[in-house]
């Protein structure tokens, strides 16, 4: 027989609360509902995408000097730029390394992540004005140079003055990256 479609129907029973087929689970505690977001998603994706593209870009930039004419730039002792320019590919390679160690910690979710991003964040900024500082120390330089240089200052003030902060205060970021080390210093850092 089929339910009357005039009379009020009638309480659920009462007891576990059920969307669909599905039980409804609330968090028991306050550190459970009050732990936000977690995961590499969000904003992290924008981290994420940036954290692998780092040391393809930074090597892409000093890859011009490693052709033959760039080794014959470097190697020549009258050349007014060698020290700007051996300081520029020995920093590179710094820099992606760094790059590439971040990259490794964020897919491992590593609590060491965040720290070793902003040290490449703010690396690659000093790295970028030290150059144009070098650069501009030297007389035989184009000035047309200056305006490519400010821009990426400009460009690696603003990723720091973004992410640093968000790395910094984000609730995502703080509830994703929490692995603790792993390897032969984890044993070390457990005893203490």
């Amino acid at each position: 027989m089929t339910e009357d479609p005039y009379r009020a129907p009638r309480p659920a029973a009462k007891g576990e609360l059920q969307l669909g087929d599905q039980l409804l689970v609330f968090s028991s505690t306050p550190q459970e509902r009050n732990a936000g977001p977690k995961g590499l998603g969000g904003w992290l994706i924008l981290v994420g995408i940036n954290v692998c593209m780092s040391p393809l870009v930074v090597l892409g930039n000093v890859t011009p000097l490693l052709s033959r004419e760039g080794w014959a730039l470097m190697l020549d002792a009258e050349n007014a730029l060698r020290t700007t320019l051996w300081c520029g590919v020995s920093g590179a390679i710094l820099l992606a390394a760094v790059a590439t160690i971040a990259a490794a910690l964020y897919f491992r979710r590593s609590r060491r992540f965040p720290r070793w991003y902003i040290a490449f964040l703010i690396g690659n900024l000093l790295y970028t004005v030290g150059i144009v500082v070098l650069v501009s120390m030297n007389q035989d330089v184009d000035p047309a140079m200056t305006p490519v240089n400010m821009r990426d200052i400009t460009n690696k003030l603003i990723h720091c003055a973004i992410w640093v902060p968000y790395l910094l205060t984000s609730r995502r970021v703080r509830n994703t990256f929490i692995e603790p080390k792993r390897g032969p210093d984890a044993a070390l850092g457990s005893a203490s």
